[in-house]
């Protein structure tokens, strides 16, 4: 029986030693003994980690999406991912286009912000984005990420142990989508929004690269859907740049509606850095600025995932 999130946090130290470690092998769906060998690789990291610091990871989990703020990534938590990515991303997997990522943390290193926008096709999307940028040596860039969530990133066990590894920023869903989370007015995710908007800026004050989704939602056919108009806030700030990527391969790793993930060859594509402030002289409003991120990363996909003619750019 899968614990809850409240049943996990409960738990002692030697049940969830056993706990976690079947329940992420439980997830995979891998050939042979791949699922013991996923369970033995978590179950190191786990045993390893000294009581202090495992009692972090757990007060980490449980405070994780609680509230609508950034939550930094548990260091302890980046190791049980990197255990349990290894067998989903497949031989094959990779990144190009690194210099326009180096040439971003550079700028950065200069007092630019630095806004990473991508297509969304999984849960998976900001894990594998910090897995392939760590085996390609840019661990230091990969740390930085701060994935912009919605509230389903925290809600599922699983989800939430991944989110824990990653340093996020919760927002509210946009009140446009059907899926958006109940109770909420739209009055009250536009105040959310601002508030969410004030803590992004602090976040790439402060050199962290913030990667947003502008679908809002994962897409259902792998090809990239008109962006929601109201991120263009996060895209259209002075003096950021906004670095497009493009992921594909994460949507067999782990498909809408499926309960358990499988090894996929992934890859990811970095196009070159917008300069918002040119984008500005240019005579582009914060809209225009968001189209022209989008245009960015449809150049970066491979036809098949590309939007379907006559798909709107913004909703």
């Amino acid at each position: 029986m899968t614990p809850t999130l409240a049943s996990l946090v409960d738990l002692p130290r030697d049940r969830i030693l056993e706990v976690v470690p079947a329940l992420l092998a439980a997830r995979q769906d891998l050939p042979g003994d791949g699922g013991e060998r996923l369970r033995a690789r978590v179950s190191r990291v786990l045993q390893e980690i000294p009581e202090g610091a495992f009692r972090e990871l757990v007060r980490a989990f449980a405070e994780a999406g609680e509230d609508w703020r950034p939550y930094d990534a548990n260091p302890e938590a980046r190791r049980i991912a990197d255990a349990f990515m290894e067998s989903l991303v497949a031989p094959g997997s990779g990144v190009e286009g690194l210099p326009h990522l180096d040439a971003l943390v550079e700028a950065v290193g200069r007092g630019r912000r630095g806004v990473l926008v991508c297509n969304h096709l999984s849960y998976v999307d900001t894990t594998a984005t910090w897995y392939l940028l760590r085996g390609a040596g840019r661990g230091e860039a990969a740390d930085r990420l701060t994935a912009v969530a919605g509230p389903k990133v925290y809600e599922e066990t699983v989800r939430r142990l991944a989110a824990v590894a990653l340093n996020t920023l919760k927002v509210p869903q946009s009140a446009r989508l059907a899926h958006n989370e109940a109770g909420l007015t739209p009055r009250e995710v536009g105040r959310l929004a601002v508030a969410s908007l004030v803590q992004a800026r602090e976040l790439t004050a402060a050199g962290r690269l913030l990667t947003i989704y502008p679908e809002g939602a994962r897409s259902r056919t792998g090809r990239l859907g008109p962006f929601i108009a109201a991120t263009a806030r996060y895209v259209a700030e002075p003096g950021t740049l906004v670095l497009p990527l493009a992921i594909t391969g994460t949507e067999a790793i782990e498909p809408v509606g499926a309960s358990t993930m499988r090894p996929a060859v992934t890859r990811l594509r970095i196009g070159a850095p917008l300069d918002v402030d040119a984008l500005r002289e240019e005579g582009e409003d914060r809209e225009g600025v968001l189209r022209a991120a989008r245009r960015a990363v449809v150049e970066l996909l491979p036809r098949g995932y590309r939007p379907e003619e006559g798909t709107a750019e913004l909703a």
